[in-house]
This record gives structure tokens, sequence and C-alpha cells, in this order.
């Protein structure tokens, strides 16, 4: 690639030099033809029917007799030739007449081949000499002074010849220095793909490649590669956390399950009621416990939730209704606020959610203080007092298996999975899970937001009832 760029910069780099350089010469030679031109037009002269021409301004413009490279001519309007310099053969310019004719006060430059050969460039200019009248045939007159440009074009082959040179021979170096570096510039990226190669399944540790070793364009590759091999880390290291946290949470209800089978099948007069009653408890937590793990795993694979209209205030009443008898038994109140609008969700993830952060939010609850639910189609929040939770509890609260030790999570024996359960569902639809605590000293109160995107309609007006 770097190859083809230089193919097509060097030549177009040359035509520009080429075309600089002669640009230049040729305002250099046409400046030139000016100034004689102006030489000669003052030069010329009118005194009553003859027109004088000063031989020492001439000779002083460089039309004298040593100089045969350079030439001027006069005409009348109609194209009689009046004067010449020696240095012109006669009929040299009769190829360009109807040029000289056609010149005006305004100068126009051209190139032009004379009789004998030579490539020359001329300047035609009307004027109207000192002295001249109108009516005097010499009011109106043509001007062409010229030079030889066989000087410029052998410049401009010379130039041309040495840029093509030049432009070969850096074209050739580029391309051995091209592949020198290429070489050497491929060295480092070699070396990353043999530090990759070497990475072990459950071993990645950092590339051993200091940012001092590596070229620059190199060094964010390393980074990102890191950063990529460290998050790779983490997330393995959260799923042995999270399978050993699964493993301990599981091993105490199936070691109850495991101590009454064994009971009742030693001394089957022991299997009473209350011993099965026991028993059908330590299944229900384990049925739970595995239904959360199960929702966790969903909610983690990434799969696309589904949008579908979910009416929003008769989900949140029937989730309520669900926990009604626990909110009453332990004097609970629960005041929702809704405000209608088009709500779209995956119906299965929107329970989940309502499920345990009501649920959640009734259990951990003080006896006798109210749970507050608000909604609209963008936000769900629920809050609760939560007296026993700490500042520093806060960042905690979305983590796996994390249990604050209360007397509300004692009498529960919660596995620690609500909130994650429903952190990750949040974000398998899209939405952001966001807690706070209340900085009040007399009732800390808890929140918990889910956030969606905003609707395409507007809510309609809201009202505020008690569940």
């Amino acid at each position: 690639m770097l190859c083809l760029l230089a193919a097509i910069l060097l030549p177009l780099a040359g035509f520009a030099v080429y075309y600089t350089v002669r640009g230049v010469l040729l305002s250099y030679m046409d400046g030139n033809l000016e100034a004689r031109a102006q030489a000669i037009m003052v030069a010329t002269e009118v005194h009553g029917e003859r027109l004088d021409l000063d031989d020492d301004l001439v000779a002083f413009a460089g039309f004298g007799q040593g100089n045969p490279r350079d030439f001027f001519a006069m005409y009348q309007s109609d194209g009689a030739r009046l004067l010449r310099s020696s240095s012109l053969p006669l009929g040299s310019l009769d190829f360009i007449k109807q040029e000289i004719l056609q010149s005006t006060s305004q100068p126009t430059y051209l190139f032009a081949t004379l009789r004998d050969g030579r490539p020359v460039r001329v300047r035609l200019q009307g004027f109207m000499p000192t002295g001249a009248k109108s009516g005097d045939g010499f009011h109106d007159l043509r001007l062409v002074t010229g030079t030889e440009t066989r000087g410029l074009q052998e410049t401009l082959r010379t130039l041309a010849t040495v840029l093509t040179g030049t432009g070969l021979g850096f074209f050739v170096a580029t391309i051995l220095v091209l592949r020198q570096a290429l070489r050497r510039g491929l060295g480092p990226l070699s070396h990353l793909a043999k530090e990759i190669r070497a990475i072990q399944p459950g071993h990645h540790e950092a590339l051993d490649m200091p940012p001092h070793a590596l070229p620059e364009e190199l060094v964010p590759v390393v980074e990102k590669l890191n950063e990529l091999l460290k998050r790779v880390d983490d997330s393995l290291a959260r799923e042995r956390r999270f399978s050993s946290h699964a493993a301990h949470e599981l091993r105490t209800p199936l070691a109850e399950l495991r101590a009454a089978a064994e009971l009742a099948a030693t001394w089957p007069e022991e299997a009473t009621p209350e011993r099965m009653k026991e028993m059908q408890q330590s299944v229900a937590e384990l049925e739970q416990l595995v239904e959360k793990l199960g929702i966790l795993a969903k909610a983690d694979a990434n799969v696309q939730a589904a949008q579908e209209p979910v009416d929003l205030e008769a989900t949140i009443r029937a989730a309520v209704e669900r926990y009604r008898d626990n909110a009453d038994s332990r004097k609970v109140t629960v005041v929702v606020h809704v405000t209608p609008g088009p709500f779209r969700a995956d119906p299965t993830l929107w329970q989940t959610v309502l499920s345990n952060l009501i649920g959640n939010a009734i259990e951990h609850a003080p006896e006798g203080s109210a749970v507050t639910i608000t909604a609209n189609p963008t936000r769900l929040s629920v809050s609760n007092p939560a007296p026993h939770l700490l500042t520093g509890d806060v960042p905690h609260l979305f983590e796996r298996f994390w249990k604050k030790h209360t007397p509300s999570a004692a009498r529960a024996q919660h596995s620690g999975l609500g909130l994650s359960i429903v952190a990750a569902c949040a974000t398998a639809m899209g939405a952001r899970c966001d807690a706070t605590l209340g900085a009040d000293a007399t009732e800390k109160l808890l929140t918990i937001e889910v956030t969606f995107d905003a609707p395409a309609k507007s809510p309609s007006p809201h009202g505020s009832r008690t569940a």
C-alpha cells in the first residue's frame, strides 16, 4: 500500500515541481518582454507625418545589432508594417498577422515558431505613440516584441530529466527501505502473535510486552488485549465465586434434607408430620434457589429480550397482590403511584423484576412501615425503610449472594440473589438499575430504580392510590 501511495505521489510531486518552475521562468520571460515593449513604446514618437524611433532607447531595450535572439516589429492597424528590428527576417510574423491585427491595449502572449525554425515567445499589444493624433495613421499601432525560447526549453528538459531520474531513484530506494522497515516493523507483531498463542486456558496473564519496547501504533492494541484478558479473568473469577456460593447455599438445605431422610429411614416412627413439613420446606428452599439460579443464567446469556406491550399498572398491582398476605401479617402498607402510558418489555423478565423488587421491599421493611412503588413508562422505583443498612452497603446490594446480617434476613433465610436478579433482568431488557440510600437518620429510605428508554408517546395523567 505504501509503495502504491509513493508511486502515485512521486509523479504528482514531479509534475508540481516542473510546472511551478516553468511558471516562474515563463513569468520572468514575460516580465522582460513587457519591460522591452514599454521601452519601445516610450522611444516611439510622431513628428508631423513622420514616425521616429529613438535608436539609443531601442539599443538599451536589448534590440541592438549584436542580439539576434530578441526582436520587435511595429504595424499599423491595417496590417502594414512600419518598423522591425534587424534580428527579425522579413515575413517572419505573417503567420500571426490575424492575431496582430486583433491585439488591443491589453497585452497578449503567444508561443510561436518563426519561418527559420526558431521557437519564440511573442507579446502583442496595441498603443498610441507620443505625438499621435486621431486620423493621422499613427494613432492605433500594433507592437510585437519577442524572444527565443530555446534556453527555456533546454532548461525545462534538463529539469524534467533530473526530476524523472530523481523520482525513479527515490522510488527504488523507497521500495528497499520499506522492505527493510516492514521486516523490522512486523517483528513486534510476530512477537505479539507468539504471546497470544502462548496463552493457556484458565491462565490469562497480561502479555509480557513492555510499552517502551513496542511501536507507538501497537501500544493501544496491547493495552486493549491486556484489558480484555483482565475482563476475562475477572469474569472467570466471578463465575468461580458464583459456583462456590451456589454450592454453599445448596449445601445447607441438602444437608437438612438428607439428615431428615436418614432419620426417617433409620427410625420410621420419627417420620412425624412435623418432620415431613421440615423436609417439604427444605425442598421448597432448594426449588426457589434453583429457580433463581436459572433466572440469573438466562439473564446472563445475553439472549435478545422480547419487546411486547405490557400493561404497566395491571402487572404492578398483580405483583403486589402476590405478597399481600406477607404485607398484612407484618402490617406493611404498600402505596402505588402509577402513571399509565405505552410500555414495552419482556413479560417474563418484567414479572421477575417486579416480583423480586416488591417481595424484597416488603420482606425487609420494618413492621408497621410503608413500601412506596412509583412507576411510569420510563422508570420503576420501589422504596422501603432500611434502618440497618449503611452507606457502605449500597455498592454491594447487587452482588450475588451478598447478605446483610439483619433480623429480617435471619428470619427469612434469604439467598442473597434477589437484587442481583433484578439488575441482570434490567440489563437484559436494556434498562439501568440503581440503588440510593436516604441520609435521614430517623428513617433511612432505600430506593431501587429501574430506568428504561423514553417511550414513543407521552404518558397520560396519573393517579395515586394506596394498595
